[in-house]
Order: C-alpha cells, then structure tokens, then sequence
C-alpha cells in the first residue's frame, strides 16, 4: 500500500492484502466425520478517497474463498466516511 498513483491526488491512500493460514492435521481430523476443511486464506484491497483534508471516504473489498470444501467464495464489499475535526 502507499499513496495513490496518481500526482494530483497526493492525499489519498491504497492497500493490498494478502493472507494464507495453515490448519493442523489434528483439527481437520477432527472436523472430517462432518465436512473436509482446508487451508484459510483471503485478499483484501482498499482505496480512501481524500475529498478534503477533513473528510475521507474510503472503499473496501474482502475475498474470502471458502474454508471448508465445496462452499462458496464469500466476497464483501464496504464504504467507509470518516470526518476529522
């Protein structure tokens, strides 16, 4: 992340995730008489938006393949405004 690409907007700030979390063998043991589980993991990608010194509007997406086998994609979108003083 960092400030935005652009040169006329030397405000506003981006961001970019990434995250992949392992799972022991002892719980996907435990959890397989029910469902099959896998590896966590997810990408997650922001803009915030300075439309003055004060005021910020922030837009936010999640994706988060699912956890456990033959689940869906969950994807989650967000818009944030934030007003300093």
């Amino acid at each position: 992340g960092g400030t935005a690409p652009f040169s006329s907007r030397t405000l506003d700030r981006f961001g970019v995730g990434y995250f992949s979390l392992g799972l022991s063998d002892a719980l996907k043991d435990f959890v397989q008489p029910f469902f099959e589980i896998r590896r966590e993991r997810g990408f997650e990608s922001f803009y915030s938006w300075a439309v003055t010194r004060w005021l910020r509007v922030t837009g936010d997406v999640q994706v988060l393949p699912a956890t456990v086998v033959d689940r869906d994609t969950k994807v989650f979108g967000a818009v944030r405004t934030k007003v300093s003083f």
